[in-house]
């Protein structure tokens, strides 16, 4: 195992960890389940990665995590040299990468592998890089034993009061509210909701609850070149007027033109003309 997860710290993580699958069965729905068989049979546990992102918490309107490269391109380049090399060396054994889209329980895993505690906004929370990780994860037909104990958060509850939404409220996540969500949803939005973007002054996702957690201080700078190089801190206004061929073209290699130019657009509009300044409203934070 040690050597498998020296090659997910070759690539990139700042730290590796295993999981049996057995572990995170219990949390899987049976359509989870199948497609996991589905997609690679006899999965014996998962590898998992944690990739920080930069710590860039400087005014703007596009979310942390989307400012540089895709992380999805980048994870999935990183993660799939690393499951090659580990073809090689265990012939006969099989390995999968997925980042984000997977029929697995990524922060589960995660915090299972030993990586971090859960924190109260759904998110995991690492010992040296907060919670402004990407997991990128390995399933593999290789069967390691064990699986941690589930650490959580201290609970300060900063998070939960920095909300825009109320979506912690209740101790766990609730998606429907998440500002994060409200902004790449398509279509037409409730004044309500417009309301809580021109508050917000986000033009791409949310990070109030990042920005408030005490273990997002004072962190070391990702040493990922794709998450550290070529950011885009607001997204130019003059941008949403561009036809859906044209911006993704222009932005094929970054995390906020999966949905396609349409949100930004309404969400620009809402916000009508940005500043250098403009973003990062926080509700309540202490």
């Amino acid at each position: 195992m040690e050597a498998l997860l020296r090659l997910m710290k070759n690539c990139g993580a700042a730290d590796a960890g295993a999981v049996p699958l057995a572990a995170l069965l219990p949390r899987m729905s049976a359509a989870a389940r199948r497609r996991a068989e589905a997609e690679l049979p006899q999965v014996g546990s998962l590898l998992v990665g944690v990739f920080p992102y930069f710590t860039d918490f400087q005014p703007g309107d596009i979310a942390l995590y989307a400012r540089g490269m895709d992380y999805h391109i980048a994870l999935n380049n990183r993660l799939a040299a690393a499951a090659r090399q580990m073809a090689r060396d265990c012939p006969g054994k099989a390995f999968k990468v997925y980042v984000d889209a997977s029929p697995y329980p990524e922060v589960l895993a995660a915090a299972l592998s030993g990586l971090g505690a859960l924190g109260r906004n759904g998110l995991l929370i690492t010992p040296r890089h907060g919670s402004l990780v990407f997991i990128g994860v390995i399933a593999t037909t290789v069967a390691f034993g064990g699986g941690g104990q589930l650490r959580f958060c201290q609970g300060c509850g900063r998070c939960v009061r920095a909300c825009p939404m109320g979506a912690l409220s209740d101790g766990r996540p609730d998606t429907m509210l998440c500002l994060s969500q409200l902004t790449q949803l398509r279509g037409a939005l409730s004044a309500a909701q417009e309301a809580a973007i021109a508050q917000n002054g986000m033009v791409w996702g949310c990070d109030a609850c990042q920005k408030a957690c005490p273990m997002n201080r004072d962190l070391p700078v990702t040493d990922i070149p794709e998450f550290r190089s070529d950011l885009i801190r607001n997204f130019p206004p003059e941008d949403a007027g561009l036809t859906q061929r044209a911006f993704r073209e222009k932005y094929a290699d970054r995390a906020f033109s999966w949905r396609g130019v349409g949100p930004l657009r309404r969400n620009v509009r809402i916000l009508g003309e940005p500043s250098a300044t403009k973003g990062y409203f926080f509700k309540n934070t202490p």
